[in-house]
């Protein structure tokens, strides 16, 4: 259990890249330890034998602005708590080639907790992984709704995506789409012009939803865009005057594709349709690199379902060796799955 070196990042990214996803990359966590607002320690855990391995990123957290907004819902927790960046990037979840691997990673993150007296908290279980829900139930974990992402699946679709909608939902979308095109929007790649362009739409967003800015810092964009760590694919709406007013931050991992960050002008969304503009050719993109899924984020506002994106839950899975702390954090998690029905009304 050490902080990351170089000597093991090949190996780290080629499990990564076959079993998890873009946020647990060497390069993804070097990022965030060295931009991310809080007090916090890593400890990485990566085992390997003959035949299988397994990895679980780490951190022991004093304080951190997201982690901390959710502490204080749902009656709080006031213990201390182990777990990965997934509140950045809503998958935390170990990742392993066998069980068999993981049992031993995790027998090094229960020393962990006990030894700092806390509870271990995984956010971002996909509920479709039925063997690791059950593996970790069997473990002794809690598990909950946490939150849910949305997804398409993008297997059998041949040309335009639009086409596979019901009648009503193409209309709408590509109604919208026409619009954008028809007012000049275009599409292009990142480059270094844009970078605070980019970033401020992004970061206009929280504010503008009263969000605290350092739930994701400036800082952090900045170093994302400048570093560019793999799987990177910044999509930017072009105004008919050349500037940007719409972005999607996004990953190509493997099989699947990650609409990641977003960030829209919104006094110029009704002029120039840029979300659904974006959406299509995040959608596009995904094809084009023969991805099966596209991923687009927790929030499922309503123009990410008339392109197709259904709801998926994910679970987090919490466990204190405390039998105190334990039931309290179970109690805290309920609370949480309880707030998160009652906000998106499930």
């Amino acid at each position: 259990m050490s902080v990351l070196n170089n000597g093991l990042k090949s190996s780290w990214d080629k499990v990564v890249w076959d079993k998890g996803h873009p946020f647990q990359s060497f390069s993804m966590l070097k990022l965030f330890e060295d931009n991310w607002k809080g007090d916090f320690v890593p400890y990485h855990i990566y085992y390997e034998d003959s035949e299988n391995k397994s990895l679980i990123p780490l951190y022991f957290y004093k304080n951190c602005p997201r982690l901390d907004y959710y502490k204080n819902k749902a009656g709080g927790f006031r213990h201390n708590i182990i777990m990965s960046h997934a509140l950045v990037g809503w998958y935390g979840t170990p990742v392993y080639s066998s069980f068999k691997a993981l049992k031993k990673s995790l027998s090094q993150a229960y020393e962990l907790a006990r030894d700092k007296n806390s509870a271990l908290f995984f956010a971002g279980i996909d509920v479709r992984n039925i063997d690791l829900v059950n593996f970790l139930k069997k473990e002794g974990f809690k598990l909950c709704e946490f939150h849910s992402i949305t997804v398409r699946n993008l297997q059998n679709i041949d040309g335009d995506p639009t086409k596979y909608l019901s009648k009503k939902r193409r209309g709408r979308v590509r109604s919208c789409i026409n619009k954008a095109i028809l007012s000049g929007v275009t599409l292009d790649s990142y480059k270094k012009i844009y970078r605070s362009k980019v970033t401020e739409l992004i970061h206009n967003i929280l504010i503008e939803d009263g969000v605290d800015s350092d739930v994701l810092p400036k800082e952090f964009i900045f170093s994302l865009l400048d570093n560019g760590p793999k799987g990177l694919d910044v999509l930017v709406a072009v105004s008919p005057l050349g500037e940007p007013i719409g972005v999607h931050i996004n990953f190509y991992w493997n099989n699947k594709y990650y609409i990641w960050l977003a960030g829209h002008n919104r006094s110029l969304l009704k002029e120039y349709q840029q979300s659904h503009f974006l959406f299509e050719e995040s959608i596009k993109r995904a094809l084009m690199l023969n991805c099966k899924e596209i991923h687009a984020g927790r929030d499922p506002y309503e123009p990410k379902i008339q392109h197709g994106f259904e709801k998926i839950p994910l679970l987090a899975a919490i466990k204190a060796e405390d039998p105190i702390i334990n039931d309290q954090a179970a109690k805290w998690l309920m609370g949480l799955e309880q707030r998160h029905n009652e906000l998106y009304k499930l």
